[in-house]
């Protein structure tokens, strides 16, 4: 062997070497971003209101409902502003459907149609469908039309353009005669689960 050729054999073992090593290094993982906790709520996109501004918004609401929906108090229409400033509506459900059918009546089309629009306006809050069905039997049937009429409700309303993510609706058979309720919930910053709480 050439003394040229003994000076380069050790090199070309340490680069040999060398590359070897940077083959089967062990890859380090990068460190993932912590992932940002999802409220466990539904509806958490949806702006909320201070505490101290609640009670003020909630009143300008219920002005404006009570105002789209005049024309209709001939039909045992109900509203209340409740202590925590949620809105309560109320009539009877023959008056959105006829009897055993959860097709919505045209005048119920109008009215769902006006508060869709009011609730739009006001976006920092959740509405609450719930239908009550007579206490009829089988109380399996009168539950089932409940929880039909109530997602027809919600159904048409996500359609005048309501995000349905404000939206719940449920069926019930407390009512002897059958009542629908709209229950609007103001969403608080600190107390937004609140908002989406079923009112039954």
């Amino acid at each position: 062997m050439s003394k040229k050729l003994a000076y380069l054999v050790p090199a070309l073992l340490a680069l040999s070497a060398c590359a070897h090593q940077g083959a089967v290094a062990p890859v380090v993982p990068q460190a993932q971003p912590e992932a940002h906790a999802i409220p466990n709520y539904v509806g958490a996109k949806v702006e909320s209101l201070s505490a101290a501004s609640t009670a003020e918004y909630m009143s300008r609401e219920f002005k404006a409902l009570t105002k789209a929906l005049a024309e209709h108090t001939a039909t045992d229409w109900q509203s209340t502003q409740l202590s925590d400033g949620s809105i309560r509506l109320q009539i009877p459900s023959k008056f959105a459907f006829d009897t055993n059918s959860a097709e919505l009546r045209p005048v119920a089309l109008d009215v769902c149609a006006k508060l869709a629009r009011i609730a739009q306006e006001y976006n920092k809050t959740v509405l609450h469908i719930v239908v009550s069905g007579r206490d009829a039997k089988p109380i399996e049937f009168s539950q089932s039309l409940s929880d039909r009429r109530a997602a027809a409700l919600a159904a048409y309303m996500s359609e005048q353009g309501l995000d349905e993510t404000r939206l719940r609706d449920e069926g019930a058979t407390s009512d002897k005669n059958g009542a629908l309720i709209f229950l609007i919930k103001p969403v608080v910053a600190g107390a937004e689960p609140q908002a989406w709480a079923s009112p039954s």
